[in-house]
């Protein structure tokens, strides 16, 4: 009886703890307005995508054409900006504890409006098999 209410537990604390996995914030940050924004990637879009570790040559994706892909994104998204250039280009790891890992291109822009550069928020996810991720204003319900 005891096994089978610890073996009942310990399925039930694992599958919240993959569903907890199946999506979450890699990257959030505040801006100058206030407002929290963040990408929240799902782990189904990143296995969907070739993987790849440190160590094992070049990424499927390489940086060209990741920036290639977020910069046409933001000619579009940011169209009404004074300018809107990439500022950085990063490669970060995404996964849970004791589940596969998988790596993506983040990609931060520097925005000018009016004059005056704007902060917070200004940033995608790009996977390994070209999928754009945008950041989106997070309101605690992911």
């Amino acid at each position: 009886m005891l096994i089978t209410v610890i073996t009942t537990v310990f399925m039930f604390v694992m599958s919240g703890a993959h569903a907890a996995c199946s999506k979450r914030t890699v990257m959030s940050m505040k801006g100058d307005d206030g407002v929290l924004t963040g990408i929240v990637i799902l782990t189904a879009q990143l296995e969907r995508a070739p993987t790849w570790m440190p160590g094992q040559g070049e990424p499927p994706l390489s940086v060209a054409r990741a920036v290639d892909i977020a910069s046409r994104w933001g000619r579009t998204h940011y169209r009404s900006f004074d300018s809107a250039r990439i500022d950085a280009v990063g490669l970060n790891e995404y996964g849970c504890p004791d589940h596969q890992k998988y790596w993506f291109y983040l990609v931060q822009f520097r925005l000018v409006k009016n004059g005056k550069h704007v902060w917070g928020g200004n940033f995608v996810a790009v996977l390994f098999d070209g999928t754009l991720v945008a950041s989106r204003r997070l309101d605690g319900t992911f």
